[in-house]
């Protein structure tokens, strides 16, 4: 028999995780419709099919799950300082870099931004949270 969670405990649960699994849902279905919906099936299957001191570590394994599934290449890492956004960092090789961001727009909207770059990964994070802000001043070269 199940044991059963309080609401209290599943919400702190939800909180905790389905930042996470929601960015992995959008970057792979490219939808936030659809990754809402992923989202919330996880969580509704994990909560009715495991006993409640299982659940945290389900949860755990799932997001490690994913972690091995998005970091499609053994070359790539998320990036965890982008709020809600979900960004991937690939070493190409050869001092060359590519920094994909899946940021979505007030509309919900899902804006692909790639940047490629020699630069120090910390240089290409700044650069990319700047344009995200919309902090980024261009000058004209005459």
């Amino acid at each position: 028999m199940k044991s059963k969670i309080s609401k209290e405990e599943a919400q702190n649960i939800f909180e905790e995780y389905s930042s996470y699994v929601f960015k992995v849902a959008l970057f792979l279905s490219r939808s936030t419709t659809l990754a809402d919906d992923i989202t919330q099936e996880t969580f509704i299957k994990i909560f009715e099919n495991c006993k409640a001191n299982e659940k945290v570590i389900v949860i755990q394994q799932l997001v490690a799950h994913l972690d091995s599934k998005i970091s499609y290449s053994k070359d790539s890492k998320i990036l965890n300082n982008f709020g809600g956004d979900l960004a991937v960092l690939t070493d190409l090789k050869k001092g060359r870099k590519e920094l994909y961001i899946y940021h979505k727009e007030s509309n919900g909207n899902i804006t692909e931004i790639t940047i490629f770059s020699n630069a120090d990964v910390k240089v290409m994070e700044n650069f990319a949270q700047k344009y995200l802000k919309g902090n980024i001043n261009y000058s004209k070269h005459r």
